[in-house]
């Protein structure tokens, strides 16, 4: 009977034009993730790097080997509440200092996750994408000088280095 059922599903998807593939719904977080890679590969992205090391150091700890159709908006919320929480060691120093990561970090690994299962549902792997909420960003930077307090710095330096730091402040550079 259980066959039967399964059947009846695939002809049903059959008649709605949906790729029927024994291996739909079925393919693993890793597999999905290797996929992404090689399209990563494929099209000569400068961010190879940087997505690995998203996927080996965030994702794949918290879904890998699972299949992809078995992962829900629940366990994204879970995923973003264990990342909320973890900290990071900065400086290494004598006082290295541990800070949150921030809503943007999140997100950058939330749209590297939503973006294997966009690609395994293109490719026929998967039929549903569960929804993958994003965090409100404040990255609203501070800092900038005012025309008044420009001046008063560029009346103190010396006359050769004003017309770079007059250009920096005209074109918004961030020196450090």
């Amino acid at each position: 009977s259980d066959a039967i059922q399964l059947l009846k599903i695939r002809e049903g998807d059959i008649a709605h034009g949906l790729p029927v593939n024994p291996k739909l719904n079925r393919i693993r977080f890793d597999e999905a993730a290797d996929d992404l890679k090689t399209e990563y590969a494929v099209n000569g992205r400068r961010s190879a790097d940087e997505f690995e090391r998203r996927i080996r150091l965030h994702l794949l700890p918290s879904f890998g080997g699972r299949r992809l159709s078995s992962i829900t908006t629940a366990d994204v919320n879970a995923f973003i509440l264990k990342r909320q929480k973890d900290v990071m060691v900065v400086g290494d120093g004598d006082q290295p200092e541990e800070r949150k990561y921030s809503n943007g970090e999140i997100n950058r690994e939330l749209t590297t996750l939503k973006r294997i299962l966009n690609l395994a549902r293109q490719n026929g792997k998967l039929m549903h994408v569960p929804h993958v909420p994003m965090l409100k960003e404040r990255n609203v930077r501070t800092g900038f000088f005012e025309r008044a307090q420009i001046e008063r710095i560029l009346a103190h330096l010396p006359p050769a280095i004003r017309p770079a730091v007059q250009f920096a402040y005209i074109t918004g550079w961030r020196i450090p």
